[in-house]
């Protein structure tokens, strides 16, 4: 009787699961970020950090971007934008990332691909604002803070068997009677 309690406790969360759909990877953290201009000219490559915060499909945060002197970049960028900064927002669904930022003077919009843990994401992007300049070029994150220790998955499996090992400690023994 029991065991069949669980079966049906367990055909019953991996049913919500499956109609949940896929899991969205989780962007949570912070991130070493690079955005690269494919344009010529100007050739311009920011690095910085980007804080994140994932709940359920929707993603906030903010980026910290300054120009990488090292990658030789073009003059008008070092005089006109040597810094990206301010707020993120939008969506991860599945590992579908689609992201906007007002990153003065640019309104930028990101979209890529994570992996399934969140660690790395890349991209293109385009922005506006600047009248005459199309921006549009490349992206990629990767996380520098620890990941999350269980994702919603992992988790919905490790109840599922804690659940079942809590059952079957409740059965009664062969020769005792349930009170």
């Amino acid at each position: 009787m029991m065991s069949t309690r669980v079966a049906v406790c367990a055909m019953s969360l991996l049913g919500v699961l499956a109609l949940s759909g896929p899991a969205s990877a989780l962007l949570n953290g912070t991130y070493a970020v690079s955005v690269e201009t494919t344009m010529t000219p100007p050739n311009c490559k920011w690095v910085g950090l980007a804080g994140l915060t994932q709940t359920g499909t929707s993603v906030t945060g903010s980026a910290d971007l300054k120009l990488d002197q090292a990658s030789n970049p073009d003059p008008f960028c070092v005089t006109f934008f040597p810094t990206l900064s301010g707020p993120l927002s939008g969506t991860v669904i599945g590992n579908a990332v689609d992201l906007t930022g007002s990153l003065p003077p640019f309104s930028a919009h990101f979209i890529g691909t994570t992996d399934n843990q969140g660690q790395l994401a890349s991209g293109t992007w385009t922005a506006s604002g600047v009248p005459g300049l199309r921006v549009r070029g490349v992206w990629d994150a990767h996380r520098v803070d620890p990941a999350p220790l269980l994702s919603g998955s992992v988790l919905a499996v490790l109840v599922l068997v804690l659940f079942a090992v809590g059952a079957r400690r409740m059965r009664p023994r062969q020769g005792q009677t349930a009170s």
